[in-house]
């Protein structure tokens, strides 16, 4: 039976050398596709030279309201005073508290979806700067919105052989909502555990997975966040401008080929899952 593995590389439009990294990437076929950050500093001419080498159904959105400016203005609660979003961790608090209009957040993912469709008017992906689209009641708002925006395919990172984690218990709590809104989406997701230590050995559980399932249908979406010495440093140590290098290097590797050789398994995109799915 068939497989469909699906590189994701997150967060183009953070920085150039991200950018430069990502079409590097993407020129040489070591990746499937990237999910934009549109609204990321002199997007529109980053856009561009990513459309000379890939097609629009590789590429996605990656909706973000913890980084940046927001598109929308004078929001009451989603922004501070200059517009900028508030950074993960306050953000989350803010979240949990019931202190985000959500009204806001839907407002803003029409904004980022709509500016996207300029570049990419066939887009049917999201998935969402530190996961924000998990949390179970920003889902409920969004649903509607990226159904009627076209939004057929989104990511649920539940994490192949990984120790319990915020991300993965999000995904759980929407897995049913997910389905009922007819979302399609992988039913297996790696990279969480990779990030800023990309490993051989745990890549072999990789090669295990579609080994094991060599008889089915099997789609699994594999997250990166690579790129260059010298991009963006936003507080992450687990994407500080040397763990991005890391993983960058890691995905150019030749070793890599010999604990999960991924020329041998059909990649593709999260376009291409509508049609994988459907046989």
């Amino acid at each position: 039976m068939p497989s469909l593995l699906i590189i994701n590389a997150d967060d183009y439009g953070l920085d150039p050398l991200v950018n430069e990294a990502i079409r590097e990437l993407l020129s040489t076929k070591k990746i499937s596709q990237t999910t934009i950050l549109i609204n990321g500093i002199n997007i529109a001419s980053e856009i561009e030279p990513l459309l000379a080498i890939a097609s629009p159904s590789q590429i996605g959105l990656h909706f973000n309201i913890t980084h940046g400016q927001s598109l929308g203005k004078n929001y009451k609660t989603l922004t501070n005073a200059q517009n900028h979003f508030f950074p993960k961790n306050q953000c989350y608090d803010l979240l949990e508290n019931g202190k985000i209009d959500l009204q806001e957040i839907q407002e803003e993912c029409f904004l980022q979806l709509t500016a996207l469709k300029q570049f990419v008017p066939s887009m049917t992906h999201l998935d969402s700067h530190h996961h924000i689209h998990l949390f179970p009641n920003i889902f409920k708002i969004l649903a509607p919105v990226l159904k009627a925006e076209g939004i057929k395919t989104i990511r649920l990172p539940l994490e192949i052989n990984s120790k319990t984690n915020l991300y993965s218990e999000k995904a759980k709590q929407i897995f049913e909502e997910v389905n009922a809104f007819g979302f399609y989406h992988c039913p297996y997701f790696f990279g969480l555990n990779l990030i800023g230590n990309p490993s051989f050995e745990i890549v072999e559980s990789l090669r295990k997975l579609f080994e094991s399932q060599s008889k089915k249908n099997t789609a699994v979406e594999w997250m990166v966040h690579p790129g260059k010495r010298g991009s963006y440093f936003y507080g992450s140590s687990k994407l500080s401008p040397e763990a991005r290098e890391r993983e960058f290097t890691f995905l150019k590797s030749e070793i890599l080929m010999q604990h999960f050789p991924i020329e041998q398994y059909p990649r593709g995109t999260y376009h291409d899952l509508l049609h994988f799915l459907s046989r």
